[in-house]
């Protein structure tokens, strides 16, 4: 008979430096903004190296209460693929940086749009739980598939993030660069996948924000009875 008792885990809050943030392939931190690193280990470890359901849930909660998430997704918020441009990438505009970037379009619990220049074909922006498991759902995340998420304030329009802007955090993760630019447009913090998807490192950009995220992750960890340790406490 199958074991269908749910898995337990063990969640740990780190604060990196930045040779082991360099490391784990979450990028270098600029000076006086350090890289917080969420990992987690499941008892007994699952026979596959998908993200147990429950954390997935669980993640998702948390993030949604500190605030609004705009991530990457292939699909709609109803679950449907979503359309690919029909019309090919104009290379000579976007070097000219005169590409045509499109506007954000409201579905449900979510606004929406396209973007062109990585594997996955839209932004999603949202505060529903339900709906920022999809972060979760990118294609090859667990061969490190450059998921990249920013967080607004819960109350705030989407941010509006330059299609070009959004490809460089996905794939150098230069914060020392990229910083100034993301506080600009108001954001709060930017949270990226580490290698082989296995943890997440988050930057904090507005004050006290890594430590909105924390109590938010060790009261879903204690309301599910998984262990919960914070270094940085």
């Amino acid at each position: 008979m199958a074991d269908t008792t749910p898995p337990s885990l063990s969640l740990t809050w780190d604060r990196l430096e930045d040779d082991q943030s360099r490391e784990l392939q979450l990028g270098v931190a600029p000076p006086g903004l350090p890289i917080y690193q969420l990992s987690w280990t499941v008892h007994p470890s699952p026979v596959d190296e998908g993200l147990p359901p429950a954390l997935v849930e669980a993640l998702s909660n948390a993030f949604c209460r500190v605030g609004g998430l705009s991530f990457l997704s292939e699909t709609l918020p109803d679950g449907q693929d979503a359309p690919r441009a029909a019309a090919p990438i104009n290379w000579l505009r976007r070097l000219a940086g005169q590409e045509t970037e499109q506007e954000w379009q409201r579905q449900d619990d979510a606004w929406i749009r396209s973007i062109d220049g990585l594997n996955e074909p839209l932004l999603l922006c949202t505060d529903n739980p339900v709906l920022a498991r999809n972060l979760f759902a990118i294609g090859a995340w667990h061969l490190a598939a450059s998921q990249i998420v920013f967080f607004c304030a819960r109350d705030a329009m989407p941010p509006k993030l330059p299609d070009a802007l959004v490809r460089r955090a996905a794939r150098s993760k230069d914060w020392g660069a990229l910083a100034p630019e993301l506080s600009a447009l108001g954001l709060q913090a930017v949270l990226t996948q580490g290698h082989d998807g296995a943890y997440l490192g988050l930057l904090p950009l507005a004050p006290d924000f890594e430590h909105r995220v924390a109590d938010a992750l060790a009261d879903q960890a204690h309301a599910l009875g998984w262990q919960w340790k914070n270094s940085t406490a």
